[in-house]
């Protein structure tokens, strides 16, 4: 495990205790993964997926290079990740999970709302949470 990861398998847990208890008992698994291209992704902080009962929070390996990627930045990234987590925590089973996944993947390359919508709802949780500064911070708009 790099100390990126196990940098942020600390904020996870931290960010977990304080706002997230429904994710206390969870397998929450940290990649990271590499840049991808195009204007969409020069953006893309992470995701998170969840599948056979272990969450997947994957952070893009350029944070490693932002300047301003100062904790509670990353606090407000990984919030907004746990928030899908917490979202797909609510799904009855794995078909379940499998059908949102293939919908907002179809929905983020042909631009329909269904990725919007999921994106803005899981703002708004993380707002909530009481992230919403950091998060604004983070936010290319």
């Amino acid at each position: 495990m790099n100390k990126y990861i196990q940098e942020y398998q600390k904020i996870v847990s931290t960010v977990v205790k304080k706002s997230f208890p429904s994710l206390k008992n969870k397998k929450i698994r940290i990649i990271e993964y590499g840049i991808l291209t195009g204007p969409y992704y020069f953006f893309t902080s992470g995701f998170e997926a969840y599948l056979f009962g272990t969450h997947l929070v994957g952070f893009n390996i350029k944070l490693r290079k932002l300047k301003d990627s100062k904790e509670e930045v990353l606090n407000a990234l990984i919030a907004h990740e746990l928030c899908h987590a917490e979202d797909h925590e609510k799904f009855k089973n794995d078909i379940e999970i499998i059908i949102h996944c293939i919908k907002y993947a179809i929905s983020q390359i042909s631009g329909k709302s269904y990725c919007r919508i999921t994106e803005r709802k899981t703002d708004i949780q993380t707002i909530k949470k009481g992230y919403g500064k950091e998060l604004m911070t983070s936010s290319p708009h």
